[in-house]
């Protein structure tokens, strides 16, 4: 009659460490995956809020609308988000699936496109047809805040603004990353990069080193 044998410590450890391995490999494969399922939904949100802008603009115009509209009340609806929302049907798209907490709204617009206008001036607006290059120029996208400024310098501190040469500066030294320019942290929201849409309606995933030192992506008077 045959005895059942058991393991043995060493097998058992060895089984052990195995599986603690394979573990390590896959967990993080899971959880760029998830990330990855996530960015996708965040794209499509992105391209939506780029085509609720140009339909903006086709009943407006051609103006793009205000950041935030001094001129608008109640003061609630300065912002360009509810002047979007006739446009919306489903509000989850404001949105980012990735943002961990929860902030209102999760994506921005280009403030050099949606103008910030001062407290005294309620008509400053940009038109479609005073950019270049449409679909180079960067509309709305991830966001720390309801707009950001492209045009800060690294240093938050400085406000010399593209295509600005005041600060002694060329394009190669601008940058997005100082907390003046409310984008979006590119190097924890979406592995390394933002997503985008531009001024002719498309939207696309970018990484933020390919977006550094390049102006011609927010200046819309760019050549």
């Amino acid at each position: 009659m045959r005895q059942s044998r058991g393991f043995t410590l060493i097998e058992l450890l060895v089984g052990i460490a195995i599986i603690a391995i394979l573990a390590a490999i896959l967990f993080p494969v899971f959880a760029r995956a998830r990330e990855k399922a996530r960015q996708t939904s965040c794209l499509s949100n992105v391209k939506q809020l780029g085509l609720t802008l140009m339909m903006y603009v086709s009943d407006y115009d051609e103006m793009f609308p205000a950041a935030y509209d001094y001129a608008s009340t109640p003061t609630s609806s300065r912002f360009w988000y509810v002047q979007a929302q006739p446009y919306v049907k489903n509000m989850q798209i404001f949105d980012c699936p990735s943002v961990k907490v929860d902030t209102n709204p999760e994506y921005g617009v280009n403030s050099a496109v949606c103008l910030l206008p001062s407290s005294g001036d309620h008509s400053a607006r940009l038109g479609l047809a005073a950019i270049n290059k449409p679909a180079n120029v960067i509309l709305v996208g991830d966001a720390r805040t309801y707009y950001f400024d492209w045009g800060h310098l690294v240093n938050p501190y400085i406000h010399c603004y593209v295509p600005s040469t005041a600060c002694g500066r060329d394009a190669a030294d601008y940058d997005f990353r100082g907390h003046a320019a409310r984008i979006a942290d590119w190097e924890s929201r979406h592995m390394q990069g933002l997503n985008l849409g531009y001024c002719d309606g498309h939207a696309k995933f970018a990484t933020g080193q390919s977006l550094m030192g390049h102006p011609e992506y927010w200046d819309p008077y760019a050549n």
